[in-house]
């Protein structure tokens, strides 16, 4: 039999080429996934990534899983959401609430991959500009309800924007009507007694208010009225209105009755001023001075009576200062308390020592302190 030496050789090569092949098909399975086999979470993706909402709205979060295959996902539970500042939102499940304002950061978290997303969402909550109550005046009896809502106007131009849970509420004469400030009843107000109350609110965020009254609840007693007496006049007090900055002055008005009587009614009774930076007025009509001029204060019964005229407050305006002693004599290295009274153009007086600003005009002869204390240094 004939010898062919190449032969050998070119079965080695075939062969070595077989065991490539085979071991390239090998690590191929190795890092192949099988056939249903589980993908990992790579990275969680929140949608939307930018939100703006009103104060007291909501909507529903989304959140997607980015697999290690590049595919994606939405996941509809085992998604944890959290605001980083819980004044400004809250999230229940996957519904997001704003319930205040301000801006925060949305973040999500995938208990069973233990992934948390890359990309947080921003949260803002629009600016409120301007806030009124609807409606503007309850008629209520004793022991009834009613509901009141807040309506914003946004720093985007929207109006009439609904964020009754979003505010705080305050009845400014809680013995007549009270208001809630409970989650899920905002707004809700309960007549306790007759009288009358005003109601307000105010965005916490912002610090916007209602303008004062812009809400008033009239409370009537629940029994039969046939026998009530009605009012023949209402007046008030009209003694010491001339006023001076800072100074306080309470108003008491009395209804007179059909059969000759008489009953102080302030407590049922509403105040309004005209010129609130001149003379501001309490619910309960209690006067402060502010700056000097006049201002007129309207004074209104649960009845609806009023008096014949309104109050007016005249605060004063500084015409005069007189130092006493007139011509003050020092030794060196003595003291003097100083006085200094002023004379105001609506005729009053009053000693303001301690209110105005003291100054010497040669400090090296005399010093003078705060309250007026001069000292002597130099003859």
């Amino acid at each position: 039999m004939r010898n062919y030496p190449h032969e050998k050789p070119k079965n080695i090569h075939e062969n070595a080429k077989k065991a490539l092949t085979l071991l390239a098909f090998f690590l191929v399975w190795l890092v192949w996934p099988a056939p249903g086999s589980a993908r990992e979470i790579r990275d969680l993706r929140i949608h939307p990534l930018e939100i703006t909402l009103a104060p007291g709205a909501s909507m529903n979060l989304r959140a997607f899983a980015i697999f290690d295959d590049e595919t994606e996902e939405e996941l509809l539970s085992g998604v944890e959401f959290e605001v980083k500042d819980d004044k400004v939102a809250r999230i229940e499940g996957f519904l997001l609430i704003a319930t205040g304002g301000g801006d925060t950061r949305i973040e999500a978290f995938h208990e069973a991959s233990n992934t948390r997303e890359k990309d947080p969402a921003e949260l803002d909550i629009l600016k409120v500009e301007r806030l009124e109550i609807t409606p503007t005046t309850l008629a209520l009896e004793v022991g009834s309800r009613d509901q009141l809502r807040a309506l914003a106007t946004l720093e985007d131009g929207q109006t009439g924007v609904d964020i009754t849970e979003g505010v705080d509420w305050e009845s400014r004469k809680e013995g007549v009507a009270v208001v809630s400030n409970a989650p899920g009843s905002k707004g809700e107000v309960t007549a306790l007694s007759s009288g009358i109350a005003e109601i307000s609110a105010e965005d916490p965020e912002s610090g916007e208010k209602t303008e004062k009254n812009q809400m008033i609840v009239t409370v009537t007693g629940d029994g039969d009225q046939e026998d009530a007496l009605e009012i023949e006049e209402l007046y008030f007090d009209d003694e010491n209105n001339n006023l001076i900055p800072g100074e306080t002055r309470q108003i008491i008005v009395t209804a007179e009755y059909e059969d000759g009587s008489t009953a102080d009614v302030t407590a049922d009774c509403l105040f309004r001023s005209r010129r609130a930076k001149v003379a501001l007025v309490s619910n309960n009509g209690l006067v402060t001075a502010g700056e000097a001029g006049t201002a007129k204060i309207e004074i209104e019964h649960l009845s609806g009576e009023e008096p014949r005229k309104d109050l007016e407050i005249w605060v004063g305006e500084v015409e005069q200062l007189t130092l006493q002693p007139k011509n003050p004599r020092l030794e060196v290295g003595e003291t003097l308390a100083l006085k200094a009274l002023a004379t105001y153009d609506n005729g009053r007086n009053a000693d303001v020592t301690k209110t105005v600003s003291w100054t010497s005009g040669k400090t090296r002869v005399v010093t003078v302190g705060e309250g007026g204390n001069a000292s002597g240094r130099l003859t």
